[in-house]
């Protein structure tokens, strides 16, 4: 199954966003990265690390949710079978496992799945990572949130307005379809 990670950023958390991606080549290498850059400097080392597959950037923010939408159909064009969602402000650590989520996502009939998990050491700390799924309506993006290319294709039928919460519009995109988001 091929599996990829879709990650936004603006220039504004250009240091975040390398430590996302550090972490992802660290624990997650087989996953590649389509990145969505906005407002980002021409020189930024974030043009050429390695783990970007694929890359899209705007001179001026757009927002989270546009920037996804421009970034998914290239996605399900380019075959992947699950997409990750996560924060530029996150850093895998060695207990993040995505692939559960991942795996959860391609069950029948599923939306979104959260990953459930901490975004920092610190927070792991405090809070232990739970591999539990649960039926909820909206699922938050807190921790990156898993789907199918047949979700992402649900996703990508509404209309690209300006939401301010992408994660909210996409599971009632999900669950407005029938679909089990968790």
């Amino acid at each position: 199954m091929k599996w990829g990670i879709l990650l936004v950023t603006t220039g504004d958390r250009e240091v975040s966003m390398l430590t996302a991606l550090d972490s992802i080549a660290k624990y997650h290498p087989v996953a590649g990265v389509t990145a969505v850059l906005q407002g980002y400097a021409p020189d930024s080392p974030v043009y050429k690390h390695p783990q970007i597959v694929d890359l899209l950037s705007y001179p001026e923010g757009i927002g989270p949710h546009s920037a996804r939408i421009a970034a998914l159909p290239r996605m399900v064009d380019d075959g992947y079978d699950a997409i990750v969602n996560l924060d530029d402000d996150m850093e895998l650590v060695a207990e993040t496992d995505l692939r559960p989520s991942v795996l959860r996502s391609q069950v029948k009939g599923i939306g979104l799945v959260g990953n459930n998990w901490r975004r920092t050491p610190g927070m792991l700390a405090k809070v232990k990572p739970q591999r539990v799924f649960k039926n909820q309506a909206i699922v938050p993006t807190g921790g990156g949130l898993a789907y199918s290319r047949s979700t992402a294709e649900v996703i990508l039928d509404g209309p690209d307005l300006d939401y301010l919460f992408d994660d909210s519009e996409w599971s009632l995109r999900a669950y407005l379809a029938g679909l089990e988001n968790q």
